[in-house]
């Protein structure tokens, strides 16, 4: 016999972290925006799955790092730029209508981080 585990997702949390994400602009060569950004994203992480994000330096701009421990071990990768220059933003707001999400980065890739977050969380069996 099977069992399973139902993880309890919030959309209406998945939207509010989504919101916040898209609405601190990340255009992907701008270092100031994307420190800005990578600060964003392990502060979403770490309010919903605990423990503490890392930003490791490059070049590039900030990675965020975070783990949970324990097994099975997953990797989650995904990037927090979304190419659009500053002020995209005013011209293109982040709006959710008839149950889509639109805005600079939501398809690609900030609403992809967010169900990561949102997804199984650490300890639990999907």
């Amino acid at each position: 016999m099977t069992t399973h585990q139902t993880v309890h997702v919030s959309v209406d949390a998945m939207i509010e972290d989504l919101r916040t994400l898209v609405e601190t602009e990340s255009p992907s060569r701008d270092l100031d925006a994307l420190t800005a950004s990578a600060k964003t994203v392990a502060t979403v992480i770490e309010s919903r799955l605990g423990g503490q994000a890392v930003l490791v330096e490059s070049e590039a701009g900030p990675h965020v790092h975070w783990s949970a421990g324990g097994d099975p071990k997953v990797l989650i990768l995904g990037h927090h730029d979304t190419v659009f220059p500053l002020g995209t933003l005013e011209r293109r707001p982040f709006t959710v209508e008839g149950g889509h999400a639109t805005g600079p980065g939501v398809f690609d890739m900030l609403g992809g981080l967010v169900q990561a977050v949102h997804g199984p969380r650490p300890g639990s069996t999907p």
